[in-house]
């Protein structure tokens, strides 16, 4: 029998707050470019997206004995970004409780611990530029 993983409610808050801020920035301010590693808050948006659309397929495939396929997930307009960062972090939240102890990233296994670090630590990231 499998474990099971706590969400961090502090991750799992910080997701929302992300989302939220992106559902109601007006579309003007999406597109502003930004100094930084993105060239807008929706290509932030975007790279949030990835990260969690990667974590939850490493959790969902964690017990694949070969790295998966990672799918790609679909580039939406600005104002559909908010909405996408929400959809990918129930996702994630969903798939986080019954998690291996160790997962797939692009960069092979690691523990479970490690990737809600990194997630978190995308979050935190993100959330500086919006």
């Amino acid at each position: 029998m499998r474990a099971v993983a706590a969400v961090p409610s502090s991750l799992a808050d910080d997701l929302e707050r992300v989302a939220k801020k992106l559902r109601t920035t007006p579309a003007g301010r999406l597109r502003a470019g930004l100094a930084g590693p993105f060239h807008s808050r929706a290509d932030a948006g975007r790279a949030l997206v990835r990260v969690l659309a990667i974590a939850a397929q490493g959790i969902e495939d964690g017990d694949q004995p070969a790295m998966p396929q990672w799918r790609e997930p679909p580039v939406l307009a600005d104002l559909a970004v908010g909405d996408q960062v929400r959809v990918v972090t129930h996702d994630f939240l969903s798939a986080l409780p019954g998690a291996a102890s160790v997962v797939w990233t692009p960069g092979g296994r690691v523990p479970r611990a490690e990737l809600v670090r990194d997630v978190a630590s995308a979050v935190a990231e993100v959330a500086g530029f919006l």
